[in-house]
């Protein structure tokens, strides 16, 4: 989503430069009287009479973009985006003044305040998130079931414990940094998977636990096999290395809400060793 929000900010901003070189190019004479000079004659006429209600929507729009934060980045290109379009606009303006002074100020505003806002968000980032596997850690977990983060679990609750098979054989034959990289790609699979309803938290170790809201019994099972069977098709790459690993999970639900939940943990973790005894690779409830 970042990547995409970035190129798409980029392009926006390509966009905005080819047209603005394409105005001035026109309105110069070098198509008088032709097409094109007359739709950029239109559009600069049109643009100076709507000039301080363009800017403000921008303006806005550009804010609302900017604060908004993706999980693990913030969207802090979009306000260099928006400061290059709105100096564009400034400059096709310039025979008024009093505008730009205006804008100028803004601008510097907004980037110093978005600038706080990104440091507020990676603060955010650092204390909520596992650095190596990219989801919440379990201090972020433990703030969910305490209330703190702001996060409606609601009543119906299953928690999906998810222990990778193996993996410290992993490690001993590929090394540490090969374990690394399946533990990330392994807690993005889950991830991906578990979305909207789940909150994915690496728990210890290479243990991850999906919380799911609004689903039990059957549904968990499902999600649960959707995950195992997802890690398992996998095809983790390292140093022309194909490596496949498998994933043991243990499933437990409650009706109680939070107040259920330690139960729930404490059983899925439990099952986690059930599967693992009956032969790994599998889930149980």
């Amino acid at each position: 989503n970042y990547r995409i929000g970035k190129n798409l900010s980029w392009i926006f901003l390509a966009v905005n430069t080819a047209f603005f070189i394409f105005v001035l190019y026109t309105i110069s004479g070098n198509y008088h009287g032709a097409f094109p000079e007359r739709f950029a004659t239109k559009f600069v006429s049109g643009f100076n009479a709507y000039f301080l209600t363009i800017n403000l929507l921008i303006f806005v729009l550009t804010a609302v973009f900017s604060f908004y934060s993706i999980e693990n980045e913030h969207n802090y290109g979009s306000i260099i985006v928006g400061v290059g379009i709105m100096l564009f606009y400034c400059v096709m303006t310039a025979d008024k003044v009093y505008p730009v002074r205006l804008i100028l100020p803004a601008i510097a505003i907004f980037v110093l305040v978005g600038m706080f806002s990104h440091w507020v968000s990676c603060l955010h980032h650092k204390a909520h998130y596992d650095p190596l596997t990219r989801i919440y850690n379990r201090q972020y977990m433990n703030s969910i079931f305490d209330g703190i983060a702001d996060v409606k679990l609601g009543k119906e609750i299953s928690v999906l414990m998810c222990d990778i098979d193996h993996f410290k054989k992993v490690n001993d034959t590929y090394g540490h940094a090969a374990g690394d990289l399946i533990l990330h790609k392994t807690a993005q699979i889950i991830r991906d998977v578990s979305l909207p309803e789940g909150i994915v938290c690496r728990y210890g170790g290479e243990e991850i636990t999906v919380i799911l809201r609004d689903k039990i019994e059957e549904e968990a099972k499902f999600k649960a096999e959707k995950i195992r069977k997802a890690v398992k098709k996998q095809v983790f790459k390292f140093k022309n290395k194909n490596i496949r690993v498998t994933l043991s999970i243990g499933v437990a639900d409650t009706t109680e809400g939070v107040k259920g939940i330690n139960k729930a943990i404490k059983k899925a973790d439990e099952n986690v060793y059930k599967a693992k005894k009956r032969g790994r690779d599998r889930v149980v409830m």
